[in-house]
């Protein structure tokens, strides 16, 4: 995470994400608080097709995310890229009993929008 770059800053952050193909949340940070969070950088479309329903739901699991996508396929490739996002720091996991939940490491969290 960077916390309250210049634009500058941001542009030179994004060209280092894009040569090293690793994605960072940039954030503003005042008062004890982060605002303004976005996940920056490059992602695989279906991973950042994972990671924006996750964050429209708030939270879910592999059957929830592979509902709300309304894309024909297996569950266990929906569960595949929750692992991967969970991997990179960007989702959190919760179990309850035999499934895994997944939400957003920072609450506000945007990508692509």
């Amino acid at each position: 995470m960077l916390a309250n770059l210049s634009e500058a800053n941001k542009e030179e952050a994004d060209l280092v994400a894009e040569a090293v193909r690793t994605p960072y949340i940039s954030a503003k940070y005042s008062a004890d608080e982060l605002s303004h969070t976005e996940l920056r950088g490059p992602l695989d479309p279906k991973v950042a097709r994972t990671l924006q329903l996750v964050i429209q739901a708030g939270e879910a699991d592999a059957q929830t995310v592979s509902q709300l996508s309304n894309e024909p396929g297996v569950v266990t490739a929906w569960n595949n890229r929750l692992v991967t996002l969970q991997s990179m720091g960007l989702l959190r996991e919760r179990k309850a009993g035999k499934r895994k939940f997944y939400s957003p490491v920072i609450g506000g969290l945007a990508y692509g929008s």
